[in-house]
């Protein structure tokens, strides 16, 4: 599931049985009459949606780091700094701290994207006090020794090597390689979580710097969800993270990239007989676009892609029989980010399954949709978002994930706003965006020759 709304779906094992408890009967999963909002003295922005019918709370704390932040620092840092302050290895602040967390029957996880790091703890609702005093020692002006620096940097350079030297691992490469031939300048183009070689080049001073700057009240987000009111929250928060001070970040929007004009291409050589390739369009970014782009993209994603009766699928899969597993991808982010069609092809039917896609991009370019469609993309869209939203913590995921590209209300929003987009609009989006002489093709092909034969149509 990768939609803008579905990509934070975060499930935290030990709290599985009780965390998939859904909301009240009828209710909506993000009824905004349920959620309220402040911003603490020290610039936290805290958002409360109160669950009293659970006798737990799913929190989540929301941090703007990630690859667009990176701009000065080697890739990676995001994530090597995550692992620091929410991992860290055994005998670490972090480790004593998830084993006491632990003993109260809870979890953390983290995690790092392209815009924003997160943490998401699931405790009982009478220890919300001591989850988010155990949240603030771990955000709260640390010092990392260099032997725990170390240690980091060891473990993760180790996990990259691996998986960089593993057959398995093409996706991820072709991935990684598809980011940076569409990015040129911008900071997404960077490796999402690093390699070896930059994870290497990380000093202790490099990790405590980038802390420094980001891990600040002001540059994050709490989102408490369960059976807690928000004056319970709001008294718990001041007390807690609402000491931590404010501080200048210091930090820049970067510059847009500049438009794809022409057709950038690579070939990354592998042992399997399989043809595989990645396709990738440039797409609405939710800070820089009309949401109506968004929502429609959202929607040409669902009509390609998504249900037994995807277009995109469905010609390749079952129509013409020329690939043997096809995925579309949309994750909605600040700025522009990347519409991406993968497939891995049929003997000899690289070429043909490429032109397929590429038939099925321009019909949505030239033909309107008939009503029918529409409404059921629509339904498919509305149906997956209220799945994406059935847990608590799912709903701290979605809220917090806004919030840091742009605002936790666009969460609540999103049903309705996708309810407004016409056909013409995804018409429209659709001849912005998927443009077929300006895209980044990345193959995976059992021969070392980088050369790439077009599909043209």
């Amino acid at each position: 599931m990768r939609v803008s709304t579905l990509v934070l779906r975060l499930v935290l094992l030990a709290f599985a049985a009780m965390l998939s408890t859904p909301p009240l009967p009828g209710a909506p999963a993000l009824d905004g009459k349920d959620v309220t909002d402040r911003t603490l003295d020290n610039g936290l922005h805290v958002i409360v949606k109160s669950e009293p019918a659970t006798d737990l709370v799913a929190i989540g704390l929301y941090v703007r780091a990630g690859s667009i932040t990176e701009q000065e620092w080697p890739d990676g840092i995001s994530r090597f700094v995550n692992e620091l302050v929410f991992d860290g290895p055994k005998e670490s602040k972090a480790a004593k701290i998830r084993q006491q967390l632990a003993s109260l029957g809870g979890r953390l996880t983290s995690g790092v994207t392209r815009d924003f790091t997160h943490a998401h703890m699931a405790v009982a609702s009478p220890y919300l006090q001591r989850g988010l005093e155990m949240l603030a020692e771990l955000v709260g002006a640390r010092t990392f020794a260099p032997t725990v620096v170390s240690d980091v940097r060891q473990a993760l350079v180790r996990q990259l090597r691996a998986v960089e030297n593993s057959a398995t691992a093409i996706e991820l490469r072709m991935m990684n390689l598809l980011w940076g031939l569409a990015f040129e300048q911008h900071p997404y183009g960077k490796v999402l979580g690093g390699t070896a070689e930059s994870i290497g080049r990380i000093t202790p001073a490099n990790a405590s710097q980038y802390y420094a700057r980001f891990y600040v009240p002001n540059n994050m987000s709490l989102i408490v969800v369960g059976d807690a009111t928000p004056g319970e929250v709001a008294a718990a928060a001041a007390g807690t993270l609402g000491r931590l001070p404010r501080k200048d970040i210091r930090w820049r929007q970067p510059a847009p990239e500049p438009p794809q004009t022409s057709l950038r291409t690579a070939t990354i050589p592998i042992p399997a007989q399989r043809h595989a390739f990645m396709m990738a369009f440039h797409g609405p970014g939710i800070g820089t676009h009309d949401k109506r782009d968004v929502c429609a993209m959202d929607l040409i994603y669902t009509i390609l892609g998504q249900g037994e009766r995807g277009r995109l699928i469905r010609a390749l899969r079952e129509e013409k029989q020329l690939a043997v597993a096809a995925d579309v991808e949309f994750v909605t982010r600040r700025d522009p980010g990347l519409f991406v069609v993968t497939c891995v092809a049929a003997e000899d039917q690289e070429l043909a399954a490429r032109r397929a896609v590429l038939q099925a991009l321009r019909r949505i370019t030239e033909e309107p949709l008939k009503p029918d469609e529409l409404a059921a993309a629509k339904k498919l869209l509305r149906d997956a978002y209220a799945f994406s939203n059935e847990t608590l913590m799912d709903q701290t995921g979605s809220m917090g994930f806004y919030d840091c590209i742009d605002t936790y209300e666009f969460a609540i929003e999103y049903i309705a706003e996708v309810n407004k987009v016409t056909a013409k609009d995804v018409q429209r989006t659709a001849r912005r965006y998927l443009r077929l002489d300006a895209y980044t093709l990345v193959t995976a092909q059992p021969t070392t020759t980088t050369d790439v034969k077009k599909a043209s149509l």
